[in-house]
Parts: C-alpha cells; structure tokens; sequence
C-alpha cells in the first residue's frame, strides 16, 4: 500500500507540475502579447518560474497538500474557518499595503488612473468571496468526481480573475511608460502638459528677458499668479510638484530650464523619470497579482486531483 501511494503521488506531482507550466506558459505569452516586453523582464522571469516548477518541487507540495488537508479534517471547524482566515490575510497583505501607499501617490493617479490601484483589492474580495462556495458545497450532495470538477471551475475562474487584473495593470504602465518615455506629446495627456509646460517657459522667459536675470525663478516673476488661475491651476501645481518630487526640469524636451526647482538635475527631463516609476509601479502591483492567481489556480489543480477529497 504504501508503494502504491507513493506512485499515485508521483504521478500526481507529474500531471500538476505539467499544468502548473502550460498555465504559466499561458499566463506569460498574454502579458508579452499586452506589452511588448522589448525589455525581456517577463522572459527572464518566465525562466525562473518555469525552472522551480519541476516534478520534485511539485512532489513536495503534493505531499505537503496531502498533509494539510488530512490535518484540516480532523481539525474542528473553527479551525478550519481560522487557517483559511489566516492565509488570506497573509496574501492580501502585500496588495493592501500597495494600495495604502498608491492612493497617495498623485503621479500614478494622474496617469495611471484610480483602477489599477482599487485592483489592489481584488485579492481580498477574491479571496473571502471563493469562501461562498463553501456553505454550497456543504448543503448539496455532490459526488466525488462533480465536486472535484466544480471546485477545480471555481478556482480556475477566481485565478484567471485576478491574472486578468495583473495584466490589466502591466499592460497600462507598458502604454503609459512608452508614451512617457518614447513618444511625449503624442497622446493627449502628455500633449495637455507639454502645452501647460510652454505656457509657463514663455512666461518665464519673457520675465527674465525683462528683469536682465538670468537665475530667477517663476515664482518670482510679476503676475504668476494670474498664470496659475483656473482653468490653469490644477496643472501649475502639477508641474511644479512634478520638478520638485523628481528633481527634474522640462517635460519632454532635454536639457531645459527648471522652472520652479533650483535643485533640478541638469538633463533629468520629467517625462522620462514619470514614466520609469509608472512602469516599475506596474511591475510591483501587476506581477503580483498574477501570481497569486498562478497560485489559486495550481491549487485547484491540486485539489482535482487529490484522492482522499
């Protein structure tokens, strides 16, 4: 018996570690498709993963699967409810952290948008509503080959959710970065700032040109207040809280006048400083989520075909 066993589970280990690699061969041929990965970041992730899902790893966490799901049986039901409490809160920890500091962060919501950082909280709400289907299963007399198909369908769904908006995130830094970084002006937002950035210049200019000064800065020029009334308003303050949060000068034009920081780098333009942070945001937010719906979805795999469920 025991050898038996041992081969049921190797085989086990065998057919989870193969679907494990067709789902992220899935998982990362999408996100090259989305976002044109001329970098090789996903490639070389994709080698990193795909080297841990082998058949020992997944022997291992067949056999550890194995032992917790036999402790979760004869554990009471408080238990039960507290563990699987427990491991959603560890993995949603890290998306709620990200979606606490990016609410904040004025650039990501200016050209990113209030989405990509409200999908911060699909893991949690993910997560706790795949506990709905618990009560179900508990109330129906399913049979041992329908509840594995149907659990197998409910974690696949939820996972493919949650790679969806890891992709959704991944892909609008990709657009956003490369419009920042490769073609400012060409896209309407980046055309609306530039547009506000040659207002102020011309401004600024035109104040030096009169005072014989070539040091001063706009704040210190007569009438910027009118300059920064609305309809101009919102957009004066961004671009000075744009030089001063990154230490850069123009907008998508090098080697410019700073405007409002004295401390501006020399050749640093903002575009191209806002849009590396736009896509590694992307990175911090998007990836993650992909995985942890990588990993809801090799669970339910697990789950299908485990023996004793």
């Amino acid at each position: 018996a025991p050898k038996t066993q041992r081969h049921q589970m190797a085989a086990l280990a065998e057919r989870c570690a193969l679907s494990a690699s067709r789902a992220f061969e899935s998982c990362f041929a999408a996100a090259r498709s989305c976002c044109h990965d001329t970098g090789g970041q996903l490639k070389g992730m994709k080698r990193y993963l795909t080297k841990c899902l082998d058949t020992q790893n997944f022997w291992t966490l067949t056999k550890f699967l194995d032992l917790l799901l036999d402790t979760a049986a004869s554990a009471g039901k408080g238990t039960q409810n507290f563990v699987g409490c427990l491991i959603i809160v560890l993995l949603s920890t890290y998306p709620v952290v990200c979606f606490i500091n990016l609410r904040e962060n004025q650039h990501i919501l200016f050209w990113m948008g209030k989405l990509p950082v409200f999908l911060n909280l699909g893991v949690p709400v993910t997560l706790y509503s795949m506990l709905l289907i618990v009560p179900i299963l508990t109330c129906t007399a399913f049979s041992r080959k329908c509840l594995r198909r149907t659990l197998l369908a409910w974690f696949l769904v939820n996972g493919s959710v949650l790679i969806g908006y890891g992709l959704y995130i991944v892909k609008s830094a990709f657009v956003v970065s490369n419009e920042l970084v490769y073609t400012c002006g060409s896209g309407e937002l980046t055309a609306k700032v530039q547009k506000e950035w040659e207002r102020l210049n011309s401004f600024h200019q035109a104040c030096m040109e009169h005072k014989g000064e070539n040091d001063i800065f706009i704040q210190q020029c007569p009438g910027f207040e009118d300059m920064e009334q609305p309809p101009h308003d919102e957009m004066v303050e961004y671009i000075m809280d744009m030089e001063m949060d990154f230490n850069c000068q123009g907008f998508c034009q090098f080697w410019k006048k700073p405007l409002f920081n004295v401390e501006s780098y020399t050749g640093e333009r903002c575009a191209s400083r806002i849009g590396d942070q736009v896509l590694g945001v992307g990175f911090e937010v998007g990836l993650p989520l992909m995985s942890i719906g990588v990993l809801i979805i090799l669970v339910g795999i697990c789950l299908a075909n485990y023996d004793h469920l």
